[in-house]
């Protein structure tokens, strides 16, 4: 057995502890369509640079029934990657899952996402955590291939779901409310996400309007006693890093400087940048001037900060202090060890919207 058929027997021995009507169903319908999908998308597989940012839509009949495929070209799938939205009908009920392709050859882009999968596999019992329903190796025109079956959330990211509507208050809570319990939930098991950017966190709307939150691309899940400051490694995108990251690109710090225990209140800054988000729709003040927020005096000595000229912040602390803004200053301070805890965050915010 090889390393990668090793990987693959771990990987399908924790599969098998997961059991719905929803993962057979896919399963069955993936089984068998699967010749005529992979037909389909072939041409796709190796699209030049060009085509990423575009959809491609396919429509073709399965049984007297219409399927329609979107081929997602984005860029974090740009490097050999592939996402596949699939529309089916199962049971009598639409049934719709995202497909993720990538190429075997791409050694990094491969590791990362058998490590995506693990990482979402583990943590399948924490609410918010995207649901993945299957994970197999195929070949495609001669190339094998890495495919994993995840949840599809129809409102796109949290910065494709801000630009289509202004949420209600309601809807904001909603929101605020699952990605607390989630981070917390992490939290509690020692893990930093370390990657809690807008463009992680997936939004959905049933049918009966109930937004669903999912956090995704989990690649960079790290347990905290595994961390080591001399050579960790931010992987998150720099425009949602928090100050400390900041200082060590232009200040040449050294991430020694934070202390261990305090390491995963990253994540605590991220999550206080995507409650700015939704309470103000309006860019974030770092990145671009903010126009009109909707928070009352917060981030206003902030607002001419350039994102390279972030080193130092002064934000004033809002006079209410059990309100929204006032946890998000708790979230957005500039010495991660007086950010708020996530689990006390939670419990605040049950308090603040009860």
């Amino acid at each position: 057995m090889n390393e990668l058929e090793s990987k693959f027997a771990k990987l399908n021995a924790l599969k098998s502890g997961i059991e719905s009507n929803e993962l057979k169903c896919i399963c069955k319908y993936f089984e068998k369509n699967r010749k005529q999908i992979e037909k389909t998308t072939q041409p796709f597989l190796h699209l030049p640079s060009k085509e990423i940012g575009t959809r491609h839509p396919i429509r073709y009949n399965s049984q007297s029934k219409e399927i329609d495929i979107f081929l997602d070209i984005e860029e974090p799938f740009a490097r050999g990657r592939l996402r596949i939205t699939l529309r089916s009908l199962q049971y009598h009920r639409e049934e719709i899952v995202v497909i993720k392709v990538v190429e075997t050859t791409l050694e990094e882009t491969k590791t990362k996402f058998i490590r995506d999968y693990h990482n979402l596999l583990q943590f399948q019992d924490i609410p918010g955590i995207v649901p993945v329903y299957d994970f197999t190796k195929t070949e495609i025109d001669q190339h094998d291939h890495l495919e994993m079956v995840q949840k599809y959330y129809n409102q796109g990211n949290l910065i494709q779901y801000l630009e289509k509507q202004t949420p209600k208050p309601k809807q904001c809570e909603s929101i605020i409310l699952q990605l607390l319990t989630t981070v917390a939930a992490l939290h509690a098991k020692k893990i930093l996400i370390q990657d809690l950017s807008p463009l992680n966190i997936l939004i959905n709307i049933t049918r009966n309007s109930v937004i669903e939150v999912g956090l995704g691309d989990l690649e960079t899940l790290t347990r905290w006693e595994e961390i080591d400051t001399k050579t960790f490694d931010y992987t998150t995108n720099l425009k949602y890093a928090p100050p400390e990251f900041w200082k060590i690109a232009v200040e040449q710090m050294s991430m020694e400087n934070i202390p261990r225990e305090h390491i995963h209140k990253i994540d605590i800054w991220c999550l206080g940048e995507c409650l700015w988000m939704l309470l103000s729709d309006t860019p974030l003040p770092w990145a671009e001037k903010a126009e009109e927020p909707k928070i009352p005096n917060l981030f206003s000595t902030a607002d001419q900060f350039e994102m390279l000229e972030l080193t130092t912040m002064h934000i004033p602390e809002p006079k209410d202090l059990m309100s929204i803004e006032h946890l998000t200053w708790e979230m957005l301070q500039e010495d991660p060890t007086q950010r708020i805890e996530a689990q006390e965050a939670l419990e605040k915010f049950k308090k603040i919207i009860k």
